[in-house]
């Protein structure tokens, strides 16, 4: 594959992770949080089981044709021990995240959301797998302030001098980017040898089932009617198949062909892409003060990992590496 692949699938990843944003925000018209969580995950669950069984023939096709002996390897225990742990943690993120969405734009979510690609390496510190370097401390700080820009409430004339807060929506989401950076920390302990594919399946079921109860709240059966779910399906349906299911394959693709600093940066560029959507697609409008947070918090994403990813060749170079 071209030295170019690798950054594409990355890149056409996080535009449907971005536009995914908006089909949130239009989902939460017509469904309940829980529901949501529920049928996106279990969609994306029967889509990459679909996907297994294509496989399977795929593997018996060409064994019948051509010979050999293309058999799938049986499935192992880190697969579904770490797919059904991942679920857990991304079942919790996402309602976090859509909890989140429900009170604030699309494009104020995702760049809240980025933040997760900064929390990770600190998450990696505490469960000692190294101290962050200067890139990290530096991003973190430019985040923080960033992150306080974004989350000022000025959408009323009076919110633009009563004193400044964080908001509901912005809490949630801020939560929902520390979760998901647990989920990426579990899926760095059990992917290594395990069949991502399997991976993900295993992930989404759960994900979905555990949220399964939870739409019989009667806070969620309020908001359950025939016409308003006819009218969220294409959302579900983006959010299922592509958010869900196809967005993470290419993650998973991408990123064994990208350096890992390369991919964070564009990784974040998850960010860029759900305000672009919500300014294109809902007409959102971010405030003077909202726009320098953002442009703080891309910063900082991309910082320090321009700064890690030196600190790494340096340290490679003074040891002869």
């Amino acid at each position: 594959m071209s030295s170019f692949a690798g950054p594409l699938l990355i890149l056409l990843c996080t535009v449907v992770w971005g536009s995914a944003f908006v089909a949130q925000k239009l989902g939460a018209d017509h469904f309940g949080p829980f529901a949501i969580s529920c049928y996106r995950n279990l969609l994306a669950g029967f889509f990459l089981w679909g996907a297994l069984g294509l496989r399977r023939q795929f593997a018996r096709r060409v064994r019948s044709e051509f010979g050999g002996s293309l058999l799938e390897s049986p499935w192992k225990r880190t697969e579904i021990l770490g797919g059904a742990a991942s679920g857990v943690v991304l079942f919790v993120a996402m309602l976090a995240q859509q909890l989140g969405i429900e009170r604030t734009t699309p494009g104020v979510s995702a760049f809240l959301t980025a933040n997760y690609v900064l929390i990770v390496p600190v998450l990696a510190w505490i469960v000692g797998k190294g101290r962050p370097g200067v890139g990290v401390v530096t991003g973190v700080g430019l985040a923080l302030v960033g992150t306080y820009f974004i989350s000022i409430s000025t959408s009323t004339p009076a919110a633009a001098t009563a004193p400044l807060s964080i908001g509901a929506g912005e809490l949630w989401t801020l939560g929902c980017a520390v979760l998901f950076a647990v989920q990426i920390m579990v899926v760095d302990h059990f992917a290594p040898g395990s069949d991502m594919l399997r991976f993900s399946m295993v992930q989404m079921f759960v994900a979905g089932l555990v949220a399964l109860p939870f739409v019989f709240l009667p806070s969620e059966l309020a908001r359950a009617s025939w016409q308003g779910f006819m009218k969220g399906v294409p959302a579900l349906v983006y959010l299922g198949v592509f958010s869900s299911g196809i967005a993470y394959t290419l993650q998973n693709l991408g990123q064994a062909r990208t350096p890992p600093a390369l991919a964070a940066i564009l990784m974040s560029m998850e960010s860029v892409f759900g305000a672009f959507f919500g300014w294109l697609l809902l007409g959102d409008v971010l405030s003077l003060r909202q726009i320098v947070g953002c442009l703080l918090v891309l910063s900082a994403v991309i910082l320090s990992q321009l700064l890690s990813a030196r600190r790494t060749k340096n340290f490679k170079l003074t040891n002869g590496l």
